[in-house]
């Protein structure tokens, strides 16, 4: 006996679509927010990542940490990171540049995959004189990286943070990957961290200083 066939109803087409259409609106937000995961984990393994390289480079160096920014007498901790290849580096336009250099949720935000997005700690490390380990008296609670400020053009990040003028950006809803001294990644929220006017030897002078008179 001969079977016949049927294609779909109308109202079966539009049952199926509408099914198609709720489960895109639910799973969208929970794609979304698996896709932020990973990329602050991925910020979390570069910041440890960078720790190495400039633990590496403070072994080379008599213990000193390189510089957080670049001016015209000195040279910042990319630089050094890069051209003494202390991390793996690709030669972009003429520069090293690491793949660890950069948050992926902030170069997302300036469609820039090669942007050097971290800030160094300006304060510990800055000035005309380089920090020494030996001189950080709590490396637990002294920021060494983070995720960086955007500078006013909206499309780069300063590489150094200041107490008095920036602090570290909440790449990561609401929370910024803070990279301490002694290697620990932890997350905080910028509302939380005090620029300046703080007493000496309290927890945010040891987290901007990393001294504790």
């Amino acid at each position: 006996m001969k079977r016949t066939q049927h294609g779909f109803s109308l109202i079966e087409l539009i049952v199926t679509v509408g099914v198609i259409a709720i489960l895109a609106i639910v799973a969208t937000p929970a794609a979304m927010r698996g896709m932020e995961s990973a990329r602050r984990s991925a910020c979390v393994s570069n910041l440890r990542l960078l720790h190495g390289g400039i633990m590496t480079y403070a072994a080379d160096n008599g213990g000193t940490l390189p510089m957080a920014y670049e001016n015209a007498t000195q040279r910042g901790w990319d630089y050094f990171l890069g051209a003494g290849e202390y991390l793996s580096v690709t030669k972009v336009g003429g520069k090293n540049l690491s793949k660890a250099f950069g948050c992926p949720s902030q170069r997302k935000a300036v469609n820039n995959p090669a942007a050097t997005t971290y800030g160094m700690n300006g304060t510990l490390s800055g000035g005309s004189t380089a920090a020494k380990l030996a001189g950080i008296a709590q490396p637990a609670g002294t920021m060494l990286m983070a995720d960086g400020t955007m500078n006013s053009d909206q499309k780069t990040y300063n590489v150094a943070f200041w107490q008095s003028v920036n602090k570290p950006q909440a790449a990561h809803g609401g929370y910024a990957n803070i990279l301490y001294v002694d290697g620990h990644v932890a997350q905080a929220r910028p509302a939380d961290i005090i620029l300046s006017s703080w007493p000496t030897g309290s927890p945010q002078w040891v987290f901007w200083t990393g001294r504790t008179n």
